[in-house]
């Protein structure tokens, strides 16, 4: 997510939080509807959620699960 033309990139902040969010829903598995619901502690502009598409979605879970 770094890579991509956001206008506020994620950093460590972002990802703690992130974490603590699926943590606290007691997630053991990332998916796309998960990371849908979650997303808006990784970026904090609404533009940058609607960047967000589904091709993204999967580079995202492609890129964790490897």
């Amino acid at each position: 997510m770094r890579q991509q033309d956001f206008y506020k990139r994620p950093g460590v902040a972002e990802t703690l939080d992130w974490a603590r969010a699926l943590l606290y829903l007691g997630r053991e598995r990332l998916e796309i509807p998960t990371i849908e619901e979650t997303l808006g502690c990784v970026l904090k502009y609404k533009e940058d959620l609607d960047k967000a598409n589904e091709d993204l979605l999967e580079t995202i879970l492609n890129t964790i699960r490897a």
